[in-house]
């Protein structure tokens, strides 16, 4: 039977899903991944069997990002989850973790498959503070977001420009940057895939960005190697005056030479709440 597959995200998304037949990417997949000012962030998952029948959830491959282990309980291989008939059961990030080889801390991304229809609606939060913390197979309470686990038929493909809308950069701050921004990519192919980063539709205007921390001219291109995962802090460059200056919206646009799932995200780093941003594809 052909896999198949859809996400809804919220009560919104719950009339208007639809049924893919194929694997998605989930691009972000965090357990117990320390972050700044003391965060923690995990990611569970939502896991609807609305038919008369069992299903079987195939949890993995991951798509290799940053993990540490200590003590491995099983190497990183996709894994059997029963769904019963007309059920929701939660995959908790213990759960998703014992995917990946049960890490002390990882970030990277979680291929899923099914043999007939399911729901996933996958939440990444942040556990700082929370009685959740030393839990790993409660389910996740403090400030999050939802980042959809997307169809390989809808993954960021060769041929089209896409614009990443709405990013925050902050600078210019007085202190510490208020916003920060975040690229997550993940290739879930058998190939290495080159992405394109540039500051304008066309890419023709020359421009600069900190990525990571490492100063680049755009366009530029970097490489995500096969079954893999990146994460980039995207930073502007400051005004060069030295004065202080709002934060901006900024846009930004990639192609790629192969097939990829990309998710930006926002951090207001005054109340650590992140925002999810989805590409689009551009027009002429």
């Amino acid at each position: 039977m052909r896999t198949k597959l859809f996400l809804m995200l919220g009560l919104a998304a719950l009339g208007a899903g639809a049924a893919m037949a194929e694997d998605m990417v989930l691009p972000v997949l965090a357990v117990s991944w320390p972050g700044k000012g003391g965060n923690l962030w995990r990611t569970e998952v939502f896991a609807s069997n609305p038919g008369p029948l069992p299903v079987s959830l195939v949890i993995g491959p991951v798509l290799a990002g940053k993990p540490r282990v200590t003590t491995p309980c099983l190497p990183p291989i996709p894994f059997r989850h029963q769904l019963p008939p007309y059920s929701t059961q939660l995959l908790t990030s213990g759960e998703l973790g014992f995917a990946i080889g049960c890490p002390d801390f990882a970030i990277g991304g979680l291929v899923f498959s099914a043999d007939t229809e399911v729901s996933l609606v996958a939440r990444v939060a942040n556990i700082a503070g929370m009685s959740s913390t030393s839990n790993p197979n409660a389910a996740i309470s403090g400030v999050g977001q939802q980042i959809p686990a997307i169809p390989t038929s809808q993954l960021a493909a060769p041929g089209t420009v896409y614009q990443i809308p709405g990013l925050m950069m902050d600078p210019n701050p007085c202190g510490a940057p208020r916003f920060e921004s975040y690229l997550y990519i993940a290739n879930p192919g058998p190939a290495k895939v080159d992405v394109t980063l540039q500051q304008t539709q066309d890419g023709k205007s020359a421009g600069s960005l900190m990525l990571s921390g490492r100063p680049v001219i755009t366009p530029y291109t970097f490489t995500v190697p096969a079954s893999g995962w990146q994460q980039y802090l995207v930073q502007m460059g400051g005004n060069g005056t030295g004065a202080c200056a709002e934060p901006q919206v900024v846009d930004l646009f990639f192609t790629t030479t192969g097939n990829l799932a990309v998710v930006g995200t926002v951090v207001d780093r005054g109340s650590q709440e992140p925002r999810t941003v989805l590409p689009l594809a551009t027009t002429q």
